[in-house]
């Protein structure tokens, strides 16, 4: 984990930032609309507790899914399986693999959980490696994230400043976190990512850069 303790006050100064914390887990029945049965709604509510751990097990995310756990269950609040994989900041590329192989649609999730892993990046040391999956996938590095008019660069690069802030004012503990940051800015850079401004001022319309 980088720099956790610093993060906090990162986030609460990025403009407009809203960085929602996981939600209270509930399954509800799937999109075929029949309703589960209570073991079918236990299976689902024990995986999405494992990935609310810190960190998942992939033996035991793997077991739920041999026995029938919903890949693509969503709590009450409407959250997926994916991003309950992602939210916490303990994403971990092997669990989105293992998730995306057990049948979790991640083409309809991608554009939005390259926006999460970039939100919570300077929560985990494993973000880098998941960001460059979702790129590889065809994640859209241009799509502003939640309900907000900033996209995933902006975020990254705002982390950026307050580490390289912090570093000059000799505060321990933040060069690292500048490196790898600046690495995930990189990442995106060469993916064709801009920052909302940048878009702007070239004529893009920010509706059309909602999900």
């Amino acid at each position: 984990m980088l720099a956790a303790v610093g993060i906090g006050i990162a986030l609460r100064q990025a403009a407009t930032l809203d960085c929602r914390g996981a939600p209270v887990l509930s399954t509800t029945s799937n999109e075929t609309g029949t309703e589960q049965t209570m073991m079918d709604q236990e299976i689902d509510g024990e995986l999405f507790r494992s990935l609310d751990e810190r960190p998942p097990d992939p033996r035991r995310i793997r077991q739920l899914i041999e026995r029938g756990a919903n890949v693509n269950a969503k709590d009450k609040d409407g959250y997926s399986v994916l991003w309950h994989s992602l939210a916490i900041g303990h994403a971990q590329r092997a669990i989105i693999e293992l998730l995306v192989e057990g049948g979790a649609n991640i083409d309809q999730e991608k554009d939005v959980l390259l926006g999460d892993a970039c939100v919570h990046a300077p929560l985990s040391d494993v973000a880098f490696e998941v960001i460059v999956y979702l790129l590889r996938l065809g994640a859209n590095p241009n799509l502003v994230v939640y309900e907000n008019t900033l996209l995933p660069l902006d975020f990254v690069e705002h982390f950026c400043s307050c580490y390289a802030k912090w570093c000059e004012e000799g505060r321990e503990g933040y060069s690292e976190a500048l490196e790898y940051m600046s690495a995930i800015a990189t990442l995106l850079r060469d993916a064709g990512a801009k920052r909302a401004s940048e878009l702007a001022t070239e004529g893009f319309s920010r509706d059309l850069l909602k999900p």
